[in-house]
């Protein structure tokens, strides 16, 4: 989903690169190795991901040789990866640490999750501050994530960076002109975890005789009914697919009511480079690049009316909507270029392989 995204995104910037061999583990997830389906791993991910992750990072090894540094988009394939950790510098990208998915995401899962037991949280805990300890750098996506790294993990601030991974502004950039008056109003919300991110809300809003005539577009890979005629869904939009691009530039204003999320997320980064007002919770770190009132408005959770309001003075309001498209870009070009930050991602690595060269070096 948002990581294979990311992913893609670093193949394409990284791999053209003539002095920089990159080695690429993906790690699917339904892996094919026959442990993955045998209890109790298939039913941990954090064994799953991390018995796979130590597997292929082992061969991978094995047929290269020595790495001068790894880059983990994900926490899971780390966890079984100690020894590989200490002698290669490791940089670690991250959206939202353990700790405030269990204080902030509890909307990710069907019943209420607790860590287990006050000596399992703690062992959990003391787990998650020797690997994020073992990296020579951390990637968290939003202060808000940074923040969490330093209070919960004793991570000194100096080894995080604030780097989402971005979009690609040259694919994701408006074509289409904001018309001055578009008919009919169109709103997007693209999502596959439609009830956690507020989809049903989105379905509730466009119900209104208020939008009666205006467009409601839902992407999701999950098979829903439209509630209303003005409600179109999609399914099977692949992400960054031309189609996705379309259905974002046809689009006037952007929504994510979302109930759980970690942001930037990469439909509001999309929504962002391609110059839309975007209306959203501020949520785990979304309100850092959705600025309420510049380039879009910040609602409640589970306030279908406040949603509706922001809708309806988006919809009115020609001018407002072109001054908030053009912050939208604005912002997107100064934080969310996958270019530049995936190059950057490479600078952090190479940085941290020199300086435990040099550590290495005056040991010796």
């Amino acid at each position: 989903m948002g990581k294979h995204t990311a992913y893609e995104n670093l193949c394409d910037v990284i791999g053209p690169m003539k002095d920089l061999h990159a080695v690429w583990v993906p790690i699917e997830m339904d892996p094919p190795e026959w442990f993955a389906h045998v209890p109790p791993v298939s039913r941990s991910h954090s064994l799953k991901f991390g018995m796979v992750a130590r597997r292929r990072v082992r061969a991978a090894e094995r047929t290269h040789g020595p790495f001068s540094a790894a880059y983990f988009n994900h926490i899971l394939p780390a966890l079984l990866l100690g020894g590989f950790r200490r002698r290669v510098p490791c940089v670690d990208s991250l959206d939202v640490t353990p700790a405030d998915l269990l204080r902030h995401g509890q909307s990710y899962y069907h019943s209420r999750r607790t860590g287990g037991s006050g000596a399992l949280r703690s062992v959990k805990h003391s787990y998650g501050r020797k690997v994020y300890g073992q990296a020579a750098h951390l990637l968290p996506y939003s202060t808000f994530t940074r923040d969490s790294l330093v209070r919960d993990y004793g991570i000194e601030e100096e080894r995080t960076t604030v780097l989402p991974p971005g979009v690609d502004l040259a694919r994701w950039s408006r074509k289409r002109p904001h018309e001055e008056s578009s008919t009919p109003f169109k709103v997007l919300f693209v999502g596959n975890d439609v009830r956690r991110k507020g989809g049903d809300l989105f379905m509730q809003v466009a119900r209104r005789k208020e939008f009666a005539e205006a467009e409601f577009h839902l992407v999701t890979g999950q098979q829903l009914a439209p509630s209303s005629g003005n409600v179109k869904i999609h399914t099977g939009v692949r992400p960054n697919s031309e189609e996705m691009i379309h259905l974002y530039e046809q689009a006037d204003v952007f929504v994510l009511p979302t109930r759980g999320d970690f942001g930037p997320t990469n439909a509001i980064s999309e929504a962002l480079a391609m110059s839309l007002p975007v209306v959203a919770t501020g949520i785990g770190g979304i309100d850092e690049v959705i600025q309420d009132g510049t380039n879009g408005f910040i609602v409640p959770g589970d306030d279908p009316e406040a949603l509706a309001l922001r809708l309806i003075r988006l919809r009115d309001d020609s001018e407002l909507r072109r001054s908030m498209a053009a912050a939208s870009r604005r912002i997107a070009v100064e934080k969310l270029d996958a270019g530049k930050n995936a190059l950057r991602v490479v600078e952090i690595m190479r940085r941290a392989a020199l300086q435990m060269a040099t550590n290495v070096k005056h040991i010796t």
